[in-house]
């Protein structure tokens, strides 16, 4: 079914609202304390300056989840502090805090390009999320209040009537990442949350950003996800622990092999076989 780009974009708008109020209604019951000590102290480390090297990192970075810098894509200091108005001692380092982040690679007799992905990073980046999500859909079962199991449920029936109409694979893919976002945050997890936010970033650019959904680019794909998600909030609502984490670890394992028959498509012969140096 095919839908108009601005109609896509309306739905888009009113699901992200009603998952925002969803997510602003969960911190609401979980805190009732305002963070204001940081704003209270001029002296707070939170407040001080970024660094130039990091600020060029930052717009690099940016750069390369919006697509703008490809995979594989050579990064010559000389072209960028240029581009940038910095020293090429600047562009070095920023060059090497993304390359500590794993965005980007350097090659001998090359120089830096935008890191490439194989099949073995789908595999371990994904199978990272999976546990990650089962932990989180685990302890969402368990720890979750009533109101906020109904919230998820109400967000995820959104999702699929979304589906269903025939919204477009980015689109989808923005309201997946919302609903992630809503289960993440009933974990109540300390350390879920940060984990899975870096290791979403690596896997997002590799597989969903790069390519604009790529993950959900069949109408098919996003009907089986949509379904997976019903299975997953089935679960939670029965506050099943052990069938949560089951369903979520299936639902980022179907993701993962459909990406990976969309990278072998369209790669057929592995990056690590192509020779980049000049």
């Amino acid at each position: 079914m095919s839908i108009v780009d601005n109609s896509q974009n309306t739905k888009l708008i009113v699901f992200c609202r009603f998952i925002d109020q969803i997510l602003k209604s969960m911190n609401n019951l979980r805190t009732r304390t305002s963070a204001t000590s940081a704003l209270q102290n001029p002296h707070a480390v939170g407040r001080s300056a970024r660094s130039l090297p990091t600020l060029v990192a930052e717009r690099l970075l940016q750069a390369i989840l919006e697509g703008r810098l490809k995979p594989g894509e050579r990064l010559q200091e000389i072209f960028l502090a240029d581009e940038h108005a910095v020293s090429r001692a600047t562009i070095r380092e920023a060059l090497a805090q993304l390359e500590r982040g794993h965005f980007v690679e350097r090659l001998p007799r090359y120089g830096a390009r935008v890191a490439e992905v194989d099949t073995d990073d789908i595999h371990e980046l994904y199978a990272l999320r999976a546990v990650l999500l089962g932990l989180a859909s685990e302890r969402a079962a368990r720890l979750a209040n009533d109101n906020e199991l109904q919230q998820f449920d109400a967000a995820v029936k959104a999702l699929e009537q979304e589906a269903a109409a025939g919204v477009d694979a980015e689109c989808y893919t923005e309201h997946v990442l919302k609903v992630q976002e809503a289960l993440i945050l009933m974990a109540q997890g300390k350390w879920i949350n940060l984990m899975y936010e870096s290791i979403s970033n690596q896997a997002l650019w590799h597989a969903l950003v790069r390519n604009k959904g790529s993950a959900f680019s069949s109408v098919d794909r996003r009907l089986a996800s949509a379904r997976d998600w019903r299975t997953l909030a089935n679960a939670l609502v029965r506050r099943d622990s052990t069938a949560s984490e089951n369903a979520a670890r299936a639902l980022i394992h179907a993701s993962c092999q459909f990406v990976l028959q969309q990278y072998k498509r369209d790669h057929g012969v592995s990056r690590d076989k192509l020779d980049y140096r000049t």
